[in-house]
C-alpha cells in the first residue's frame, strides 16, 4: 500500500465510479480511524452505504455515478474549529481510502440534499419519512461529505490529472519575511503538498507565513466556501509534506516543529 506522501502525489477528486461494491478489505482501515476520530469531542464521522442518497443531487455540483458509499462530517454547533477538524481528520481518511486504491471527491452540504435529513427547516414527520441516512442529535449539523468507490482511470492517465490540480503556485501560497531563512526543505516540501490539497472550488484561500523561525497558517479567503475544512486539510498536508510536527487548531494557528 502506498504512503499519505503518495496518496498526495495520486490523489484527485472523483465523480464518477464504476458499479462495483468496494472490497471490504480496502474500507477497513478507513473504518478504524472513523471510530478513532470519533472518540473526539465536537465531531464525528459516519460511514454510509446508499445508492440512492446522492440522486438528490442537482447538476451544479458536478454528475455524480455509482455513489454508493461515502463518509458524512458532522459537527457539534458550539464546539470550537470543529470545522478544521473535520476537514483535517477527514483529509486523512480521504488519503487513507486513495492509498488503498479508491477514489473519493469531496463535497459540500447545501439545501438541494434533503436526501440526507440534516436540517431544521423541513418538519420532523416529513424527515422521517425521507430515508433519514444520518440522525442528528439536536447541536449537530452535517458539514460535508466524501464520496468513495472504484475507480476505471489507468495509472498513466491518473498521474496525468494529478499534475493538473491546484489554481495557485508556491509564491501565492506563501508570505516568507526577511527574517525567515528560504532554504528550509521542510517548509518547501509542505508546501508542494499544499498545492496538491482539495479546496472548494479551488480556492486554495489558505496561506503560509514563515516569520523569524516561526509557521502558521491564515485564511486569506474568508468569504470562500467551506474555507474552515479547507484550513484542516491544508495543514494536514503541510504536515504530511514536511514529514514532521504538529499544528494548533485555528486561523493563523502555529506549527510545531
Amino acid at each position: 500500500m502506498m504512503s499519505l506522501k503518495e496518496a498526495i502525489d495520486t490523489r484527485i477528486s472523483i465523480r464518477k465510479f464504476n458499479d462495483l461494491p468496494i472490497e471490504i478489505d480496502k474500507l477497513k482501515e478507513v473504518n478504524d480511524l472513523i471510530k478513532q476520530y470519533n472518540e473526539f469531542p465536537g465531531i464525528r464521522f459516519e460511514l454510509i452505504n446508499d445508492k440512492n442518497a446522492f440522486s438528490t443531487f442537482t447538476e451544479s455540483y458536478g454528475l455524480f455515478e455509482n455513489v454508493n458509499t461515502f463518509i458524512v462530517a458532522i459537527r457539534e454547533l458550539d464546539s470550537d474549529n470543529s470545522e478544521e477538524k473535520l476537514g483535517y481528520f477527514g483529509e486523512n481518511l480521504v488519503l487513507t481510502a486513495v492509498a488503498n486504491g479508491l477514489g473519493t471527491c469531496w463535497v459540500g452540504v447545501r439545501d438541494d440534499l434533503i436526501g440526507l435529513d440534516y436540517y431544521d427547516l423541513i418538519p420532523d414527520e416529513y424527515k422521517n419519512k425521507k430515508n433519514p441516512t444520518v440522525t442528528l442529535k439536536d447541536n449537530e449539523e452535517i458539514c460535508c461529505l466524501i464520496a468513495l468507490g472504484n475507480i476505471d482511470i489507468e495509472e498513466e492517465e491518473l498521474k496525468i490529472l494529478s499534475n493538473k490540480r491546484g489554481s495557485k503556485n508556491y509564491d501565492e501560497l506563501t508570505y516568507v519575511t526577511s527574517y525567515a531563512p528560504l532554504e528550509e526543505e521542510w517548509f518547501k516540501n509542505g508546501i508542494k503538498a499544499v498545492l496538491k490539497a482539495p479546496s472548494a472550488f479551488n480556492m486554495q484561500p489558505i496561506r503560509f507565513v514563515y516569520d523569524k523561525n516561526m509557521v502558521y497558517a491564515e485564511i486569506v479567503n474568508k468569504q470562500a466556501t467551506m474555507v474552515d475544512v479547507d484550513l484542516g486539510i491544508a495543514k494536514l498536508h503541510f504536515q504530511i509534506g514536511a514529514e514532521c510536527g504538529s499544528w494548533q487548531w485555528g486561523n493563523q494557528g502555529v506549527f510545531n516543529k
